[in-house]
């Protein structure tokens, strides 16, 4: 298959595998990630083994983690979380997987849910409920480690 001629970036990946992995942290399907590139679906595979290979990862989960490591986004701020911000995020974290289930488990409704959600996706820089927690969980558990000399914008790619 034909590589990507776009120089290396972050990580050592191209252009268009810099692309599937922010479609990756949205929780896009390959085929979705193909429909948005004007790519095949099989070369969205292909892309992703060498995305794995070159992260030194075995999966998505990681190269999710590896990416947004390396990734320097100033729209993922975890202090720009509200506290119902981080207990709607929780819920998604026990289980309740849609906007109906997260209402009903706070007893209001979907609207009022579906209006918070696009400002936590905001805030984190995505657009699903999986890619949300993802983001979250990384930012949660950098932030609880403790510092070298390094500030906190350099070691989170900002």
């Amino acid at each position: 298959m034909l590589e990507d001629p776009s120089p290396a970036g972050l990580g050592g990946l191209t252009a268009r595998e810099a692309a599937i992995m922010e479609h990756l942290i949205e929780g896009m399907s390959n085929r979705r990630i193909a429909e948005r590139l004007q790519i095949s679906e099989g070369r969205v595979m292909y892309d992703r083994l060498s995305i794995y290979r070159k992260l030194n990862v075995k999966g998505a989960s990681e190269a999710i983690r590896a990416w947004l490591r390396l990734k320097p986004d100033a729209s993922m701020n975890l202090e720009a979380l509200t506290k119902t911000d981080v207990t709607v995020l929780e819920a998604i974290v026990k289980g309740c997987s849609t906007d109906k289930a997260i209402a009903e488990h706070f007893g209001v409704s979907q609207q009022s849910i579906q209006i918070h959600m696009k400002g936590i996706f905001l805030k984190l820089g995505v657009s699903s409920h999986a890619a949300a927690v993802t983001v979250w969980e990384y930012l949660k558990n950098d932030a609880s480690r403790p510092r070298s000399t390094q500030s906190t914008a350099y070691s989170l790619g900002v």
